[in-house]
């Protein structure tokens, strides 16, 4: 029996499809599973971007970023402010809103809680 008729009919047996919709839902879980470790571990470096240009900002993110990468971490803190001492509003969050939004290193991103710097910073954990 060549291969491809063994493979049509082990996936035209039940046991074909349980196997792999196990399979599928095994995978789902344990994302899901990390997924939910990953927002609740605490970040493994942080970078303090207050009183920064834009321009100066990009540089020491870009570059902080790239490092953390390297060094194999899995979530990062960006500390921004909230830009209340602005006169046009924030400007930094804004910006590294955008910024992390664009970077193909970056996955998932979000605020912590108030004590750790709520509006004012941003996790991130990388792809």
């Amino acid at each position: 029996m060549d291969f491809s008729k063994m493979m049509n009919n082990w996936l035209d047996s039940e046991e074909g499809w349980n196997d792999f919709e196990k399979d599928e839902q095994s995978d789902k879980s344990s994302k899901g599973e990390l997924r939910s470790f990953l927002r609740k571990l605490s970040p493994e470096d942080k970078i303090d971007l207050h009183g920064k240009t834009t321009v100066e900002a990009e540089h020491l993110l870009k570059d902080f970023i790239k490092q953390s990468k390297k060094n194999g971490l899995r979530k990062i803190l960006i500390i921004h402010g909230k830009g209340n001492h602005s006169k046009s509003g924030p400007v930094l969050s804004v910006w590294v809103k955008h910024y992390l939004e664009s970077s193909s290193l970056c996955g998932e991103t979000g605020h912590p809680n108030k004590r750790d710097g709520g509006n004012g910073a941003t996790w991130v954990i990388f792809k």
